[in-house]
């Protein structure tokens, strides 16, 4: 079972390599150490060296780190990954105030907020104004 699951990490972590020309992830092919040997792995299309490629233990092969790719693309989304987290953050908040509201409960956060807004009203703090 396990051995099906690391075939398929290891066909997308070579897709991945390929398609942003990248090997290793922090000092690029000598992270391989001995262990790049035969394989295709980082493996450059471009047979001489140049700013993609560089001739390592006997073949060209990707010299940028996977890891400055990795960490591009992070920082190229993070607005969009910290909307989701601030989305997502909103979302359990209103849920639990909803809640809150729903069964009465004074201890909870959304409860203490007000609380320590509210002046000199008594509780229970009125939803709507009637006359």
């Amino acid at each position: 079972m396990w051995h099906g699951h690391s075939v398929m990490i290891s066909l997308h972590i070579s897709i991945f390599k390929s398609k942003n020309q990248c090997c290793g992830l922090l000092n690029g092919p000598s992270d391989w150490g001995k262990n790049i040997g035969n394989s295709k792995t980082c493996e450059c299309e471009v047979k001489s060296s140049s700013d993609l490629c560089t001739y390592y233990q006997g073949r060209y092969v990707y010299k940028n780190p996977c890891g400055d790719v990795i960490i591009n693309y992070l920082k190229d989304h993070l607005l969009i990954i910290m909307g989701i987290a601030f989305g997502l953050a909103v979302i359990e908040s209103v849920k639990s105030s909803s809640l809150a509201i729903v069964t009465h409960q004074r201890d909870s956060s959304f409860f203490s907020c007000i609380n320590l807004c509210k002046i000199g009203k008594d509780w229970p703090i009125p939803l709507m104004k009637t006359k």
